[in-house]
């Protein structure tokens, strides 16, 4: 076969490592670009069997609803145009929709659109499924529930936790948690510093990752001002250089105040690290119970609680029962399922 995958994004590894996988079955690959214009090059070029969307917004959304909405029927016109010259179409639903809130009524309708024009829909969990199924109205027979492909392997991870400390000047016997990811406000960073100070001082605190909206970085500098057991690095952390911060790490914390799918839980769980994560039905498919303390977002010290359990816990069981359940979550498995799906 000839598989697309669009929007592509090389700065996550989930599409690189599935088109890998698709290519060792013995498949064409291509990435179909960042988003925008694309009939011309699918036409003339591509020609693909397969064409395997992941995020719709670029292709739906611009900066004023009218725009939008032009956009958006355009869209659909060249999905039915594509379709029409024999290409299927898949999408793996990794949210609801874009994380902005932009316009959602409009993306909402033209999502739903799209799904009546899908060959076949993914999800990383039923409550994932049926939450799409109920949201965009999936018939049950175009989707299907595939596991989140792993991590093990992806990064560079050599380093152990005395080197990795003494780079980010992080005492060698403290409790450390980690924040890794897009720093956006829907992500509970700021709920996490609040649930912190309310731990032992031998506790601290990383946050690492690229800060998306430039109004969140001084609020930011802010809250953790002053307390010198919270770490800041407020930038995008270069691949080779993840494994300093997991690997420096006893805990990574995920404060999500919502949450569909995960990969930086994946990627925790890939570097063997116990978690703190909301007590979301679709998180709770993912992580076994004895990796993770849970907590409630709508309780305003669940989140310092189930962080504070991890004191007196057993650490290296948890983050060997998360690394095991990562292992089974295989591309290769994952690259074929998606394929059969397609040929049903």
């Amino acid at each position: 076969m000839r598989i697309v995958h669009l929007p592509f994004y090389d700065d996550n590894p989930y599409q690189t490592l599935l088109m890998k996988a698709q290519r060792e079955l013995g498949h064409e690959v291509w990435d179909g670009g960042g988003g925008g214009n694309f009939l011309g090059v699918a036409l003339r070029e591509w020609k693909a069997d397969l064409l395997h969307f992941h995020w719709l917004h670029p292709y739906l959304l611009r900066e004023d609803a009218a725009a939008s909405m032009l956009r958006a029927s355009r869209f659909l016109i060249e999905i039915a145009l594509l379709k029409a010259r024999g290409s299927r179409i898949a999408w793996t639903i990794h949210n609801l929709a874009n994380h902005d809130g932009r316009h959602a009524g409009i993306e909402r309708f033209f999502t739903c659109a799209f799904v009546k024009l899908c060959d076949s829909c993914f999800a990383h969990s039923q409550a994932a499924a049926h939450a799409a199924a109920e949201r965009f109205g999936i018939p049950r027979e175009k989707l299907r529930v595939i596991p989140h492909g792993h991590y093990i392997g992806a990064y560079p991870n050599e380093i152990g936790r005395e080197e990795a400390r003494a780079r980010l000047s992080l005492p060698a016997a403290a409790k450390v948690y980690l924040f890794f990811g897009r720093v956006e406000p829907y992500k509970g960073v700021f709920d996490l510093i609040d649930a912190f100070s309310s731990l032992p001082d031998d506790c601290h605190l990383v946050i690492a990752g690229k800060v998306a909206d430039a109004g969140v970085l001084p609020e930011l500098e802010r809250k953790a001002a002053g307390n010198e057991r919270i770490h800041l690095h407020p930038r995008r952390i270069p691949d080779e250089k993840l494994q300093i911060f997991f690997n420096a790490a006893d805990v990574v914390v995920f404060p999500f105040r919502r949450i569909l799918t995960s990969g930086s839980l994946v990627l925790a769980m890939s570097f063997g690290k116990a978690i703190v994560a909301p007590r979301i039905v679709s998180l709770q498919e993912i992580v076994p119970d004895r990796g993770v303390r849970w907590f409630d977002p709508k309780e305003s010290n669940s989140l310092s609680e189930a962080m504070a359990a991890w004191e007196s816990s057993d650490l290296p069981s948890a983050a060997h029962e998360n690394l095991e359940c990562a292992r089974k979550w295989d591309w290769k498995n994952i690259a074929w399922t998606i394929l059969a799906a397609d040929s049903d």
